[in-house]
């Protein structure tokens, strides 16, 4: 129905582009599902439809008490607290590790594809863990957070985004 650029802080805050404290919406009051993206991780939405309208609501995905829509849909940290699946670097709404279009070689591919040491800094879709450097190999690589996401044992696994 309606989507809204956002910046994520962070501390997990999502606040409007403009640096305000929320996110308003012109959609008339109703009963809506709340999805949220980002650029290189699986969406997540919202179990249920939530009543939204001209008064502020709080919705915290981070909370494990927060449901989400699907199965596994968001990665559980350490603390209790949830998270956005990251490594999607090809933006085709899953993280593979290995086969066609997978997200590992787009790392490879952005770091020059031939000397999988070298790095690349800058605000990348393939810059997974968001530390401004892509990185093949090494400490804080970005390569091994998609074997990390899909399961960290077995390669060909796939993790797919909780969307409908």
């Amino acid at each position: 129905m309606a989507t809204r650029p956002a910046v994520l802080e962070r501390d997990g805050d999502v606040v409007g582009a403009d640096g305000y404290r929320r996110l308003v919406f012109s959609q008339p009051a109703d009963q809506y599902y709340v999805t949220v993206r980002h650029r290189n991780h699986l969406g997540a939405m919202s179990a249920t439809a939530l009543t939204l309208g001209a008064e502020e609501i709080a919705l915290d995905f981070t909370l494990a008490t927060t449901p989400t829509y699907g199965t596994d849909a968001q990665r559980a940290l350490t603390g209790g607290r949830r998270a956005l699946w990251a490594g999607n670097a090809v933006r085709d709404n899953k993280v593979l590790y290995t086969n066609t279009n997978n997200d590992r070689d787009a790392v490879l591919t952005q770091v020059g594809g031939v000397v999988p040491t070298a790095t690349v800094a800058g605000y990348f879709n393939t810059d997974l863990n968001l530390d401004g450097v892509v990185r093949y190999t090494g400490g804080n690589n970005d390569r091994d957070l998609i074997l990390q996401n899909i399961g960290g044992v077995v390669p060909t696994l796939v993790r797919t985004e909780q969307l409908p």
